[in-house]
């Protein structure tokens, strides 16, 4: 048996579990805390290295018109192990003219080095923009569900204030100053929330 035709096995094999994992617990469990984990390492990263990265995540979080609860790397995930198996299962019918073309189509055009570099931007680019995604929407989520919890017990002027605070973050310091505050009505109502794994360190 071929080494190729082993790893399309093996491909295969991982792309089900994935889709398999997806639809199930599997997936809230093991799969989607590893992923959020690797996307804060990486936006962590990324961060550090351009401060002008690290704005952008908070700009683009302070936009709570856009806040969804999709998640990112599920759909990126999911979509990665469809075309896979979209490729794998066009390998498989050689009988078929129509499909043998459209499977040689697609694949002689990532062979050799330019297959392998072209494949290795695809990787880094999904996984650019899954962090990216993912760490904002974490952002927004914990913004949004926090400032709804205190809602009812600071009172309409202080709920308004804080979330145009909130829609007004431009950097990290922003952010952590908007935590702050969050966590000072939060005691003053003794209404009690988790503090932001992310910035605990470096907030109230």
């Amino acid at each position: 048996m071929k080494f190729p035709y082993i790893l399309k096995i093996i491909g295969a094999g991982l792309a089900t579990i994935i889709l398999g994992a997806i639809g199930s617990g599997v997936w809230e469990k093991l799969l989607s805390p590893g992923i959020k984990n690797l996307s804060e390492l990486t936006t962590s990263t990324l961060s550090f290295l351009s401060q002008t990265y690290s704005d952008s995540i908070y700009m683009r979080a302070a936009y709570i018109e856009t806040y969804s609860q999709v998640d990112q790397g599920a759909i990126m995930l999911f979509l990665m192990a469809s075309v896979w198996l979209f490729v794998f299962a066009l390998s498989s019918k050689t009988d078929n003219s129509l499909l043998s073309m459209l499977h040689r189509a697609i694949t002689d055009q990532f062979k050799g080095w330019y297959g392998i570099l072209f494949s290795s931007f695809l990787i880094i680019l999904l996984l650019f923009l899954m962090a990216t995604d993912t760490t904002v929407n974490e952002i927004k989520k914990y913004s949004v569900m926090n400032m709804e919890i205190v809602r009812p017990y600071i009172g309409k002027s202080e709920y308004l204030m804080l979330r145009s605070k909130y829609l007004r973050i431009k950097n990290k310091s922003d952010f952590n100053s908007f935590l702050n505050d969050l966590y000072d009505l939060s005691e003053k109502s003794n209404v009690e929330i988790k503090k932001h794994r992310v910035t605990t360190s470096t907030a109230h």
